[in-house]
């Protein structure tokens, strides 16, 4: 059985002005409308989580009003209330101050809120800094697991935080890397190809008809190689690179994989980022060649040279200066221009020495990176 590591609806923006009590209504027929396509779906499928994304919030703004509290409180009840795992928030800018002021009560006040803010090629980098650690500061140590930002537009995915919804459709990801290692081990590059093609087809077909049968659009997968605690992706690196994480060739077996992907997302019309994923404090093998020094911090953002989504879940001393965090989004914003590709950054700042582990609730211990090391 396939595993569908997320299924989400991707919300319409208010169709014309009025409450937001009045736009809940409307999110809570989409949330039953995910439930019924998730319940048809799972005796095909193991679907790990069901999410909820939505709109930017300057085009929410627009149709609701300006949004508090307790609006996103209201959001998360909406959540918990109908099932829905995770629901994103997205924000196209650092304009909205109000709304960014909100960020750190707003995550301590919530369980399934996730929010993901646009870095634009001016934006302030140092209040980007400052809030991320007014969050882990505030709404405690693993609230900035909800919270990330871009460097370029949020992308229709159904991965989190960084993802927007640009009309009403669903789209899902899979959980399939330890069998996609196993596939390596067969064949190389070539015959993971093959099977992440057989995957998306035979996943892909039976969405659409169950997205069919309720009358809602499927967007599309995003193909996405990303771990999940011990089903993680240095198996299949490492079998595609011939040797461990810790010696070169890592570039190697990211680009192979990567390009892999993109050809055949551009077969199978996939959504998203299409890329493999690193995303630290997800990944228990990760953790194990961090703990080890196998990988430090600046392995994990210089490969995302090559293609891996982002630099993703990280923690990092909390007193790391504002400068070398900047600096750190300065070059992931010179990435994301040589890509061409938006670039996500999810650092979570604790109050743990590099070389320590912090305690990460549902992702369990993880060990806390010198961003200088």
């Amino acid at each position: 059985m396939y595993k569908i590591r997320g299924l989400a609806l991707h919300a319409d923006p208010p169709a014309s002005r009025g409450e937001f009590r009045e736009y809940l209504e409307e999110l809570e027929d989409g949330a039953r409308l995910l439930e019924e396509v998730s319940r048809r779906l799972s005796g095909e499928f193991e679907i790990l989580s069901t999410r909820l994304v939505l709109p930017p919030v300057e085009r929410l703004e627009a149709g609701v009003g300006a949004l508090g509290i307790r609006e996103l409180v209201e959001l998360d009840e909406l959540a918990k209330s109908e099932g829905v795992d995770l629901v994103a928030l997205p924000l196209a800018s650092m304009e909205r101050r109000e709304v960014l002021d909100l960020v750190p009560e707003a995550l301590g006040e919530t369980e399934r809120l996730y929010i993901s803010v646009r870095l634009g090629e001016e934006a302030d980098l140092m209040r980007a800094s400052s809030l991320m650690k007014e969050v882990s500061e505030r709404a405690g140590w693993t609230a900035p697991c909800r919270f990330a930002y871009s460097l370029g537009e949020q992308p229709v995915t159904p991965y989190f935080p960084v993802t927007r919804s640009e009309r009403h459709c669903l789209t899902a990801c899979l959980l399939y890397a330890s069998e996609l290692s196993e596939e390596a081990k067969r064949g190389g590059v070539r015959r993971v190809g093959e099977r992440v093609r057989e995957i998306a087809l035979a996943v892909r077909g039976k969405c659409e008809r169950a997205c069919e049968e309720v009358r809602v659009a499927f967007s599309g997968l995003d193909l996405s190689i990303s771990p999940w605690m011990e089903e993680s992706v240095v198996p299949l690196l490492e079998e595609i690179k011939g040797g461990p994480l810790g010696v070169p060739g890592n570039f190697y077996a990211l680009y192979e994989l990567n390009k892999s992907l993109r050809e055949i997302g551009e077969e199978v019309g996939a959504i998203g980022f299409n890329e493999v994923m690193l995303p630290l404090a997800e990944d228990e093998g990760l953790k194990e060649r961090a703990k080890t020094g196998e990988i430090a911090f600046r392995d994990l953002l210089a490969l995302v040279a090559v293609c891996v989504a982002g630099l993703d879940m990280v923690p990092i001393p909390s007193w790391t200066d504002d400068r070398v965090i900047a600096g750190v989004l300065r070059d992931l914003g010179a990435f994301r221009g040589l890509k061409g590709k938006t670039v996500g950054v999810r650092l979570i700042p604790v109050g743990v020495e590099a070389g320590e582990e912090v305690d990460l609730g549902e992702f369990g211990k993880t060990p806390v990176l010198d961003v200088l090391g």
